[in-house]
């Protein structure tokens, strides 16, 4: 047993290592022997190892040198990135532009509508002052004429503001044997013969 102590002195010390002991002769060793990148590795895992805190009383962690993992991939820190902020800026559904484009097309009808309506009445308005200046102009041939109206119906056309109109006038008794009752109505020329009438103008002649 001391033979092979004293040999194994013999054959691991190097030179300027007598008095050490065998474990300190074989640290050593390794050192010189290993090349100067696997030596620095192999002393920090080391020193990782011995540094680094038990994982469920499984043994020792190993922390590499160096922040990749085994295939490269960066080594995660232990700390979970911040979940990331939801945008503010929320675009629009399809069912949300589909709803808006209903209600403008809604709105954009009734528009349409309202202002084709007021178009239709403004023109009736128009035709309406002109029917009644045409009974106006009847009563007042009537009011100027030296004869009594007959009771009856009598109808004709005459020309106005450049358009055709048709006239229709009524005479009735009253009452009163001095005094009759005139009704005239005024249509356009192209309206149907049971349209109403755009004017209808009643009044009385007494007997000249």
């Amino acid at each position: 047993m001391a033979g092979n102590l004293s040999h194994f002195h013999r054959e691991g010390a190097l030179p300027g290592e007598r008095g050490t002991s065998p474990g300190e002769r074989w640290w050593q060793g390794c050192h010189r022997r290993a090349p100067r990148g696997r030596e620095r590795s192999f002393v920090q895992g080391a020193r990782d190892a011995l540094r680094a805190p038990r994982h469920g009383g499984r043994g020792r962690a190993f922390r590499r040198s160096g922040k990749e993992s085994r295939k490269g991939v960066p080594a995660s820190s232990g700390r979970r990135s911040p979940p990331l902020a939801r945008s503010t800026c929320n675009g629009f559904t399809l069912i949300e532009v589909l709803v808006a484009l209903v209600v403008v097309a809604l709105a954009l009808g009734a528009l349409v509508e309202a202002g084709s309506a007021h178009v239709r009445n403004v023109a009736w308005m128009g035709d309406r002052v002109l029917a009644h200046w045409v009974a106006l102009n009847k009563a007042a041939e009537l009011h100027a004429g030296r004869s009594w109206p007959r009771p009856g119906h009598s109808n004709g056309t005459t020309e106005l503001a450049d358009r055709r109109w048709r006239w229709a006038m009524k005479v009735e008794n009253t009452s009163d044997e001095t005094v009759r009752r005139v009704e005239i109505t005024v249509h356009r020329e192209e309206d149907d013969r049971d349209a109403s009438p755009l004017e209808r103008l009643t009044l009385f002649l007494g007997k000249p």
